[in-house]
């Protein structure tokens, strides 16, 4: 085999391992176009979710917000999250984000590999997270992360 057969290889391999890499974990992306959903609509229907929230290490103020709709079948978990027992709470915990963003906040949406939907994740726009599927039922979201170290 010459050098072109091994190259071809070695570029086939790489993208299987890639693929099979990436298997494991969810989507978070923002709004498919046409659908919009708020923060303040998630926040009106708080009893159709089980809410958590997860803290801008080092300080305590919410850096993102799991909405994870009660009876669907599937989780969102995480041993970073926080849940939020006292549905009075959900509107001041929120605009807590808006008040100490430097970015614009989004509502993003958790898929899991298949394209299930999974559930909401509000977060500030400075930090990003991953979520990984613990199995068919289950994603695993980590903690927050600030996207930008410049800030």
């Amino acid at each position: 085999m010459n050098i072109r057969g091994y190259t071809y290889l070695v570029i086939m391999g790489s993208v299987l391992v890639f693929f099979y890499g990436c298997a494991g974990y969810g989507k978070i992306t923002a709004r498919p176009w046409g659908e919009t959903v708020t923060v303040g609509e998630l926040a009106k229907t708080s009893e159709k979710y089980d809410i958590s929230y997860s803290d801008q290490w080092p300080t305590t103020y919410p850096a993102c917000f799991i909405f994870d709709p009660k009876g669907d079948g599937r989780t969102l978990i995480g041993d970073t999250w926080i849940r939020i027992e006292d549905p009075e709470r959900i509107p001041e915990m929120i605009s807590w984000i808006s008040s100490f963003s430097r970015s614009y906040p989004t509502v993003q949406r958790v898929f899991g590999p298949d394209d299930q939907f999974y559930g909401f994740l509000y977060c500030d726009g400075d930090y990003r997270t991953v979520a990984k599927v613990v199995d068919q039922n289950t994603i695993y979201v980590f903690r927050p992360f600030k996207a930008w170290s410049d800030r």
